[in-house]
């Protein structure tokens, strides 16, 4: 029931956002302090699967439940699709490679996660930044 009506504030959130045309920034964030910053390709290939290591340390990519703003927002902002793009892509992607989308954590573990699993790194809306993680520097 809490996980639902979180969903539904989340919606309502999104949908006020977007009625107004105001688009959050999302930022990259890691509980972890090996991971500082990472480059955009790098991002990429963390999240696709091709990338296991930064600075010689395993890394880990956690995402948000599917069809939340959050998830939306973080594909068309560092991928510049779509929701049906993105499942489009992990459709090809699985035939070819058989790999798979990252692994999505409900939104009341997410935090926790990050924090105690070592060199996971995920996103959040700038402004919503939960305690005990850090902003990663995404670079070119």
């Amino acid at each position: 029931m809490k996980h639902s009506i979180i969903k539904v504030i989340c919606l309502l959130s999104f949908m006020a956002s977007y009625l107004m045309g105001f688009s959050q920034n999302i930022v990259i964030v890691s509980g972890t302090d090996y991971v500082t910053k990472i480059t955009k390709e790098e991002l990429k290939q963390l999240y696709e699967g091709d990338l296991s290591k930064i600075n010689n340390q395993s890394v880990s990519f956690l995402d948000h439940e599917r069809n939340m703003p959050i998830y939306i927002d973080f594909i068309k902002q560092y991928f510049n699709m779509t929701e049906d793009e993105m499942k489009q892509f992990w459709v090809d992607k699985k035939l070819e490679s058989g790999k798979r989308a990252p692994k999505f954590l409900p939104e009341g573990f997410l935090p926790k996660a990050l924090i105690s699993i070592k060199g996971s790194v995920s996103y959040y809306y700038e402004n919503e930044i939960p305690d005990g993680v850090h902003k990663v520097e995404v670079t070119n």
